[in-house]
């Protein structure tokens, strides 16, 4: 949309307003919004941002947890205080209210994503690693059960497998292509046609890379007879999920990614038939004489008495980003993201040896705004996460450093020999090394790596602080002192 001079005027004016404490100068941000007009309809998340997070430091660690906004805690504090909630397992009033408020926010839920409760259902779980774990316990895996993943994923989806090991089902995992870390269709297509048809688990974003997997290969493997389990975590912290458009048969994430509370409810959306084929290995009533009913709908997946005191926050936070505006977050989470690759992947030492070494796509282009990559010295060593987050805490900046229990991509990422995993894999070569030993058999020059996210109030003023952070590096060799002794990725 063509906007007139007053307009950008007013848009400038409004912007310096909200953040004339963080400037010295508008020039580079002139620049910006040259380079991203778009960012300029998306300057009332920077008022949001003022409203909602007053306290709200250079945090860069979106995909870790999304930040509280100060409303949500306030109009959920106030139900709280007002209204009386009970167990809602009786039929007493303060029950019967509890109930009315749990299945609200499972209506509230399937309409946010596009789901008609005719076809799916939600099931209220601890956290995605939970309604991973329900789906992976419970499907009917078997020696004529296949199971498929792929390379970029999170931890939470090997444990499936090992579900998957113990019933004898064939196990297949897809490759990612080094460099970029997008998913090989090629290697995707041979593993769902060579075993047996069964479950293809994938996540629609890389919490590593922040790859957007085509969600494309959700039909595309369901015609073939598979059912698909997406992990939509990271995807939809800045990104519309329809599920009206795509239609797995499971769905699991978490809503402290997207509105940051509350942090112990997740929940598995799922197709009606699908529940149909799970098979839970247990229940949580019964009779001492060896037999059960079974619960009916969600009850009979749901652990016990759901967080009924912590799930009217679901309403209040999905009633919060539509009022926010998932375009928009979107739309600057983009933005930004575009600028800070173009101005981050240009710094170079002196000598002319480039500063930062990426992990993933250069580009806007299918990802998210996660951005994963270590920092090399002027001769080309890489320099110590630990080193480069020690230094981020003193500049105020939060970051996340690590692995971030995503081992396959990290593994391509960092080029690991898989002939040397394999050998590390026999506990007679492992059991006495230490982890910088390990890493050392593996020819890594470093236990993991660095990873910047952005969200929906993130601002330009962030990113600049960032790159001026990152900038401290150039020309520098820092060693460290009293890091701690690695014990983990």
């Amino acid at each position: 949309m063509e906007r007139t001079a007053t307009e950008i005027r007013r848009i400038r004016s409004w912007f310096y307003e909200i953040h004339s404490a963080e400037y010295q100068s508008g020039e580079m941000f002139e620049r910006f919004l040259a380079a991203y007009p778009a960012y300029a309809s998306t300057l009332p998340l920077s008022r949001r941002r003022a409203m909602d997070f007053p306290f709200l430091d250079t945090y860069l660690d979106w995909a870790g947890a999304a930040k509280i906004p100060r409303c949500l805690l306030a109009a959920h504090t106030r139900k709280l205080r007002v209204d009386q909630y009970a167990n809602p397992h009786s039929e007493s009033r303060d029950s019967l209210r509890t109930t009315t408020e749990v299945e609200q926010a499972r209506a509230a839920v399937l309409e946010y994503f596009g789901a008609t409760p005719e076809e799916y259902t939600v099931i209220f779980t601890c956290n995605t690693t939970g309604a991973l774990r329900l789906v992976g316990e419970s499907y009917p895996f078997g020696p004529h059960q296949g199971y498929v993943y792929l390379r970029d994923n999170h931890n939470s989806v090997l444990g499936i497998r090992e579900y998957a090991h113990r019933r004898e089902a064939e196990v297949m995992v897809a490759g990612i292509h080094h460099g970029s870390l997008r998913l090989d269709g090629i290697s995707l297509e041979g593993c769902l046609n060579m075993v047996p048809r069964g479950l293809f688990v994938f996540p629609a974003q890389s919490n590593f890379s922040g790859v957007q997997h085509c969600l494309d290969w959700i039909p595309r493997a369901q015609r073939t007879g598979w059912d698909v389990l997406l992990d939509a975590s990271a995807f939809v912290t800045a990104n519309r999920l329809d599920l009206g458009i795509y239609k797995p048969q499971f769905v699991a994430l978490s809503f402290y990614k997207m509105f940051g509370y509350p942090t112990g409810i997740g929940c598995l959306i799922a197709r009606h038939e699908a529940l149909e084929k799970l098979e839970r290995p247990w229940f949580a009533g019964g009779t001492i004489g060896g037999w059960h009913v079974p619960a009916q709908g969600p009850a009979a997946f749901e652990d016990g008495t759901v967080d009924f005191l912590g799930i009217p926050a679901v309403t209040i936070g999905l009633t919060y980003l539509e009022t926010v505006g998932l375009q928009l977050v979107h739309d600057r989470c983009k933005a930004l993201t575009g600028w800070l690759l173009e101005q981050f992947l240009t710094m170079c030492h002196t000598n002319g040896r480039r500063l930062v070494e990426l992990y993933g796509p250069g580009d806007t282009e299918e990802r998210g705004a996660t951005i994963t990559f270590n920092f090399r010295d002027p001769d080309g060593r890489m320099i110590d996460e630990r080193v480069v987050i020690q230094a981020a805490n003193k500049h105020g900046i939060s970051l996340r450093t690590g692995c971030f229990c995503n081992p396959g991509c990290g593994e391509v990422a960092f080029g690991v020999d898989e002939q040397k995993l394999a050998e590390l894999a026999d506990p007679e070569v492992s059991a006495e090394m230490t982890i910088r030993e390990r890493l050392d058999f593996l020819g890594l020059e470093s236990g993991g790596a660095i990873r910047v996210s952005l969200g929906g109030v993130s601002t330009f003023a962030d990113v600049e602080q960032f790159l001026r952070f990152a900038g401290s590096f150039c020309d520098a060799t820092p060693t460290g002192s009293d890091l701690p002794v690695r014990t983990h990725c």
